[in-house]
């Protein structure tokens, strides 16, 4: 009996909630999982799909080198080759970007000091031959490269102790070093000296550059021989709440989205001085006062759709998107993870409607669980109706019982055309054929306990109904 009542419960939980639906869902494709070999623990910490949509991916192993694979085949995804690391003079493969038939790869581990650290260029025209056009390094950078993003011919490094390098590659055989800068170290005064450079995007002239426990930092590049440094922002409350840590960033128009390691994603409007915070996305309420209290670490941030969605990557909460075309109502639109799954995704890339996942093999368990390294692919669909509030208010429920434990009964069954099934957290799971709906019914026994959304379709209309097994 009370299972039946905590079940009634849930439902009037979910209806008070059913604006929350999300609409745009994730779909698994397939995965690889990198086992442990000779003692090292292989984790995937970058990954790029081939931007010339070719069927190929590839991924940054860190001491293992550089993957290429093919994923022509998403739920079979076959290895190519490693590239060791003694291509790269014996450097850790730690990030990539990619510019038309060129691979660009951040060198060193930005986990622990090298004997040197720097930039090599892949001709990745034939995936199956790659060539190395050239590599720079320098003993001078010894703390590794944590993220990387070239533009017009530029390569900007964030460096994780050394600040950021700035290289010329618009000649991909003949790599020239321009300038380094490291920003104040400090503020805030509270960081410790715990500066590390982390991700960075470019608008204009200006480098936004997120320092970690440093926060946000702009650096003016209009004379990539001498940037400098021209505003720079923490959240107080962040510092006050935990220890503050920004991971990556991205600015769309006026806005910056920013990564919080502790806890969610920040919106600033850098349009004022100095910058305003418009919103603090904290999705499960973190507690606790570092990050080891939170549940949600987020890592990477992309957008797609002509940058009306943002993906956001993180330790133990994988994927979340939002939809950001208005900045000052930003609303979580889509998500791929259950909390506190010891998943730890870490690199995230969007290209058209795929996504891979790069997820690092974590055994010190700091700040979060990762007990397996390897490579995720999925896609995204945007479903029909943005939330169940677009579903009529007098949208008949056609499946029954519910709760129900082993069949659901669908009444009128010859006027649906077509049943989904999604989370309730709006992620996709499967479209029913006519076999698996026999005689107007459809078996749930092989169904986890939990909350479904099930969206049909008629000949005029769209509906979703909120499903509970039992």
């Amino acid at each position: 009996m009370r299972s039946i009542i905590s079940t009634l419960f849930l439902l009037f939980l979910v209806n008070l909630s059913i604006s929350q639906i999300d609409s745009v869902g994730i779909e698994f494709q397939g995965e690889i999982e990198f086992p442990s070999q000779f003692l090292q623990l292989k984790s995937s910490i970058s990954s790029r799909i081939d931007n010339r949509n070719n069927g190929y991916l590839y991924s940054a192993n860190l001491i293992f080198g550089l993957g290429i694979y093919d994923i022509s085949d998403p739920s079979n995804i076959e290895m190519l080759l490693d590239i060791e690391i003694s291509t790269f003079e014996g450097l850790s493969v730690s990030t990539l970007q990619q510019v038309d038939n060129f691979l660009f790869v951040g060198l060193g581990d930005f986990q622990k000091e090298n004997p040197a650290s720097g930039l090599a260029i892949i001709n990745v025209t034939i995936p199956e031959n790659p060539i190395l056009q050239d590599i720079w390094t320098s003993a001078d950078f010894i703390f590794g490269v944590s993220h990387l993003d070239i533009y017009d011919g530029i390569a900007y490094l964030s460096m994780m102790d050394d600040g950021l390098l700035i290289l010329d590659v618009n000649n991909v055989d003949d790599i020239q070093f321009v300038s380094s800068y490291i920003p104040d170290l400090t503020f805030p005064a509270t960081s410790d000296g715990h500066h590390n450079g982390r991700g960075i995007t470019k608008s204009g002239d200006i480098l936004y550059y997120t320092f970690d426990r440093g926060g946000l930092r702009a650096i003016d590049v209009s004379d990539i021989y001498h940037p400098e440094e021209i505003q720079k922002y923490i959240n107080p409350d962040l510092i006050d709440k935990a220890t503050a840590a920004y991971n990556d960033v991205i600015v769309i128009g006026n806005y910056a989205y920013v990564s919080v390691d502790y806890c969610g994603m920040e919106v600033l409007d850098i349009s004022t001085d100095p910058w305003t915070l418009v919103e603090w996305y904290d999705p499960v309420d973190c507690q606790g006062f570092n990050w080891f209290g939170a549940d949600v670490h987020t890592n990477e941030v992309v957008t797609a759709c002509n940058d009306s969605l943002l993906y956001i990557s993180g330790g133990n909460s994988e994927v979340i998107v939002f939809d950001i075309s208005d900045p000052l109502e930003l609303k979580r639109v889509g998500r791929f993870f259950e909390l506190n799954n010891e998943l730890a995704a870490y690199g995230l890339h969007v290209l058209d409607d795929k996504i891979s996942v790069s997820y690092i093999n974590n055994p010190l368990n700091i700040p979060y669980v990762g007990n397996w390294g390897r490579l995720k692919l999925l896609s995204f669909t945007k479903m029909t109706a943005t939330s169940l509030n677009d579903v009529e208010n007098n949208s008949p429920s056609v499946f029954f019982p519910n709760p129900a434990y082993s069949y659901i009964e669908i009444a009128n069954y010859n006027g649906i055309n077509a049943i989904s099934l999604f989370t309730l957290e709006g992620r996709f799971i499967k479209n029913f054929n006519l076999l698996e709906i026999e005689n107007g019914r459809i078996d749930i026994r092989h169904w986890s306990n939990g909350t479904y959304l099930l969206k049909w379709e008629s000949n005029t209309k769209s509906f979703s109904d909120i499903i509970v097994k039992f």
